[in-house]
């Protein structure tokens, strides 16, 4: 006679086969292990069914039939054999139920790679662009120290006709550069290098007054206007009629090409005309060197005419 047995955790009935008490059995609803306990005999149960029909007396229930149980594999299998369990199946599932949870592994990050180290590279850079520069200036400034400064000299040119005192060593035949002078031209003069200043003489033979047909001033004008059609000139800044030696003469500042500040003198001398020119690229109107370069000019040809005063 098969066993109804109750699983004492979810309360599945089950059927079990006669002569298993005591042993385990699984329940198929909550999957729990239990033994299976000794049947209870109760009396059976007085029970009144409902009458199929209103008339009809109530039906007494017959506990000597046989109860019907369910037409299934589960029950044929439980009344033909006890159920076998796999005891490793259970170890295994008492293991696994025991054993705590494991925490999910975390990818570890990949760490970033360290910053290049381009401040300690510019910082070099600048430092090594700092002492470049700083010797740089060091051999320029060296150099510049040993340049001569201003020796004043008293220059007497006997082939010009005239004296002037120029502030480094006279050169005759000087070359100026990004000018060549006439054939009829020549020039004279220093370079002072320290300050990039020259001082220059030009002299050329012209016509003497009486054969001549232009007068001093139209020479001087022809030579003003010459001035500043020329391409080393950038702009006249003022001009005013001099005498030089009691010679006419016309003074004029401009400024170069270079944006230095130069100062002319052109001087008609019978049959010597005469263009002094002092400046450079850093010289500023003022400079107390060009002024005593121009005033110390004289004109010491005595073969040369003195014209009358104008």
């Amino acid at each position: 006679m098969a066993i109804k047995v109750k699983c004492p955790l979810c309360g599945s009935t089950m059927i079990a086969p006669d002569g298993s008490v005591g042993r385990d059995i699984r329940c198929t609803g909550c999957r729990a292990v239990f033994p299976i306990p000794e049947p209870r005999e109760e009396p059976p149960a007085q029970r009144a069914e409902r009458p199929l029909f209103e008339n009809d007396p109530p039906h007494q229930a017959d506990d000597s039939l046989p109860m019907a149980l369910p037409d299934d594999d589960e029950s044929r299998r439980y009344d033909d054999e006890p159920r076998r369990y796999d005891d490793r199946r259970d170890d295994d599932e008492r293991d696994y139920d025991d054993e705590p949870r494991r925490r999910p592994v975390r990818r570890r990050r990949r760490r970033r790679p360290p910053p290049r180290p381009t401040r300690n590279v510019t910082l070099w850079i600048w430092v090594t662009f700092g002492v470049i520069v700083f010797m740089g200036f060091g051999c320029c400034g060296g150099v510049y120290l040993l340049l001569p400064g201003e020796e004043w000299q008293t220059h007497n040119s006997a082939a010009g006709g005239f004296s002037v005192e120029l502030p480094a060593k006279p050169q005759s035949n000087m070359q100026l550069p990004d000018q060549q002078p006439g054939e009829n031209m020549k020039v004279e003069g220093t370079m002072l290098w320290k300050r990039v200043e020259e001082y220059v003489v030009i002299y050329a033979d012209i016509p003497p007054a009486r054969i001549r047909g232009a007068s001093a001033d139209t020479i001087l004008d022809e030579a003003v206007r010459g001035m500043e059609t020329q391409g080393e000139v950038r702009r006249v800044v003022r001009q005013e009629n001099i005498k030089v030696s009691g010679f006419p003469g016309r003074e004029i500042e401009f400024v170069g090409k270079d944006g230095g500040t130069y100062l002319s003198r052109v001087i008609v001398a019978d049959s010597k005309l005469y263009v002094l020119v002092a400046g450079g690229r850093f010289t500023r109107p003022g400079n107390a060197s060009i002024r005593r370069f121009m005033n110390s000019f004289k004109i010491t040809d005595a073969k040369l005419v003195q014209p009358a005063k104008w």
